[in-house]
């Protein structure tokens, strides 16, 4: 549960959907349909804005719909983990601002000079600031393409479950990589997390594409 202050940002998006706040503890997500996330999975993230980028790692702490039974919103929460002061600090400054790093010369909010240059860049540098929430390959997890159909992607996981689950393996298998193709069949044959993830894997991969 987060309790620091939510701050309201606008035009902060990430391929999971748009963000509807953020804190010095972890930001909320507003998507169109059922994520491609579940309750406790871990992702990298990265909050890149006009004078740099902040790596974090985020965990998803809840997943709820908003507006209905009806209706396919979802929201997502996810909790920042193992963050420092001094990030949660550039986090905050960032949601206030739309700077990552402190302006040269100044000593932060409670500086005049701070607060000027931050009005003055506030809206340009909001429009900059973009939210990369690394989703594991699922295809790649299963070995699978990305056009391959349910009876594909079912053959896949009994093939590596019988190789990695570790009451089964000879082994003794690798619980750790069992959950994670326990996590990509979960997603890949569900046909709306799989076209939420579809969605998501292309819109991450769309600005290095554009930068290559």
């Amino acid at each position: 549960m987060r309790r620091d202050e939510r701050l309201p940002v606008e035009r902060l998006h990430c391929g999971l959907g748009q963000v509807i706040d953020l804190s010095r503890g972890g930001m909320r997500i507003a998507c169109d349909s059922k994520p491609p996330v579940e309750v406790g999975q871990r992702g990298a993230i990265k909050l890149t804005g006009p004078d740099g980028s902040l790596p974090l790692t985020g965990r998803v702490v809840w997943i709820r719909r908003s507006g209905g039974w009806r209706v396919k919103k979802h929201e997502i929460g996810i909790e920042f983990v193992a963050i420092d002061e001094p990030m949660r600090r550039t986090v905050e400054l960032l949601a206030k601002f739309g700077f990552i790093d402190p302006v040269s010369g100044t000593k932060g909010p409670g500086d005049q000079r701070w607060r000027n240059t931050s009005q003055n860049s506030q809206k340009k540098a909001q429009q900059a600031v973009r939210v990369d929430f690394d989703l594991p390959n699922y295809y790649q997890i299963l070995g699978v393409e990305p056009d391959a159909d349910e009876a594909e992607i079912k053959k896949a996981y009994r093939k590596l479950a019988r190789q990695y689950h570790p009451d089964v393996a000879a082994d003794g298998g690798d619980a750790e990589r069992f959950t994670q193709i326990t996590e990509a069949l979960a997603v890949l044959s569900d046909p709306k997390r799989r076209r939420s993830f579809d969605k998501v894997a292309l819109a991450e991969a769309k600005p290095d594409e554009e930068s290559a």
